[in-house]
């Protein structure tokens, strides 16, 4: 039973710290109501870090929280 890490988190508390602005982004979605796609971006003082696609806004969110956090934290 792995433990997943929250990378949302983490990368708002880094930026909480850091004194830095957070912003995640829905910029835009595909597929049938029933099995959606969501890509989303996150912003770092306002500069663009990271995207992605998540089958949920959450999932999306958690993926390009780990890119970001691996990148700058």
């Amino acid at each position: 039973n792995q433990k997943t890490t929250d990378y949302k988190s983490k990368v708002l508390e880094w930026c909480q710290k850091n004194g830095n602005t957070i912003e995640f982004k829905k910029l835009k979605q595909k597929g049938p109501d029933h099995k959606k796609l969501h890509f989303l971006q996150i912003l770092i003082n306002n500069k663009t870090i990271a995207e992605g696609w998540g089958k949920n806004i959450k999932a999306a969110e958690q993926k390009i929280s780990e890119i970001a956090y691996n990148s700058v934290c």
